[in-house]
């Protein structure tokens, strides 16, 4: 049976701990991210995914914090991956590193990828390389799903 008294003060803060709990879940959602055009077996795609607070850098953020950095190998298909991030704006720049050493090759003289590359909302400009506002979606509650394809 419930009583009221001195020790109510310690049911009230075990709810409001219990809510708190699950108001900090609900503010995360789960990122699944799937992979288009892969070539099996040829290096491991490099993802980055980056929150709007590095828009300023995408696509280049290597070592930055809360920037989540992922690796998908490429000889074990699906090629997709889930993370849990908090709800906010991302955007997603990845790429198989065919040669398999950690930097994404480009071709001279205009710095043009020369491996495979995708990201988040799959546009690829023509003139210039792409910035977080081509790339930004939204992660809200539940499950959010982008396919990127990594054809050239």
């Amino acid at each position: 049976m419930w009583a009221i008294g001195r020790d109510s003060g310690l049911v009230a803060g075990i709810v409001a701990a219990v809510a708190l709990v699950r108001l900090s879940a609900a503010s995360a959602g789960e990122l699944k991210l799937e992979f288009a055009d892969v070539l099996p077996g040829q290096g491991p795609v490099l993802v980055a995914v980056v929150p709007e607070k590095h828009a300023a850098a995408f696509p280049t953020v290597a070592n930055r914090s809360g920037v989540t950095f992922l690796q998908i190998d490429s000889r074990k298909p699906p090629f997709s991956t889930t993370v849990e991030v908090p709800n906010g704006r991302y955007a997603v720049a990845a790429y198989q590193d065919v040669n398999s050493d950690g930097v994404l090759q480009t071709a001279e003289p205009f710095g043009i990828p020369a491996e495979p590359w995708g990201i988040s909302n799959n546009r690829k400009p023509a003139q210039r390389a792409p910035n977080f506002n081509d790339a930004a979606f939204v992660v809200g509650d539940g499950i959010n799903v982008q396919v990127i394809n990594l054809g050239q």
